[in-house]
């Protein structure tokens, strides 16, 4: 199968892929089932958008429509465009996220990043923003708290 991305870049995507696998496969060895659940539900989405990224740096016909839809843009002669300055900010995206979920917990930190996102990177106003986080907020709580009964983590900040 032809590759449209760097061998590195492919790499990395597997490597991505691989690592999710192993966490997958780790979270069965968990003495308690209900401490499985979470981790394992991050774990097979994380490996199908790996898939999915993995297909979407081929040159075949559905790995072009994929990059197509997800908003990749191609160079001429093939190839995905990201340039590093766009990838070390997605990194520190993330980073951010996770320091804010182990310092707030999933209750505060997801509606925290969800905030900060839609206005410093989106452009959204401060409003659209502090809905979408309380939206977001609600939604967690009503999810795992009340309808799943699932204790999430609190955070350091608010943790035992």
């Amino acid at each position: 199968m032809p590759l449209s991305h760097t061998r590195r870049n492919f790499a990395v995507s597997l490597a991505v892929l691989v690592f999710f696998v192993v966490i997958l496969a780790w979270t069965y060895h968990f003495e308690e089932a209900r401490g499985q659940e979470f981790p394992a539900l991050v774990s097979m989405a994380a490996i199908l958008l790996c898939l999915v990224d993995l297909i979407a740096h081929t040159d075949t016909f559905l790995g072009q429509r994929l990059a197509a839809v997800l908003g990749a843009a191609h160079r001429a002669g093939g190839g995905l465009v990201h340039g590093a300055r766009q990838e070390s900010v997605a990194v520190v995206w993330i980073v951010g996220a996770t320091l804010v979920m182990v310092v707030g917990g999933f209750v505060v930190g997801i509606p925290v990043y969800v905030f900060c996102y839609m206005v410093l990177h989106a452009g959204r106003t401060v409003r659209q923003g502090a809905i979408a986080a309380l939206a977001t907020a609600g939604a967690i709580w009503l999810a795992f708290e009340l309808l799943l009964s699932y204790e999430l983590y609190p955070g350091l900040a608010f943790g035992s």
